[in-house]
């Protein structure tokens, strides 16, 4: 198990044995770097430790395939209605 976090402090961090600073979420480029890290540790999957992971992750669920990374989240619309506490989705 690879920790990546984007905070200096981030527990992502320190809680494995082996891990690297990334960028937060919102960062153009923290799929690209998650990408990065994947391949240069052979890592398979990548399964989000924070909600604002979610949106960017099922975003790039193709590109994170085609890079032969499984995401380990729901698809971008059931992630949206779950965020979306204003709208009744019946």
């Amino acid at each position: 198990m690879i920790g990546i976090d984007g905070e200096v402090l981030g527990t992502g961090l320190y809680a494995v044995k082996k891990s690297y600073l990334g960028f937060y979420a919102n960062h153009p480029k923290f799929i690209d770097k998650i990408i990065e890290i994947c391949k240069k540790e052979k890592c398979k999957t990548v399964f989000p430790g924070l909600d604002v992971e979610l949106v960017p992750l099922s975003n790039n669920i193709e590109k994170l395939k085609a890079n032969d990374i499984i995401p380990i989240l729901s698809d971008s619309k059931v992630i949206k209605i779950a965020d979306d506490k204003k709208v009744l989705h019946i």
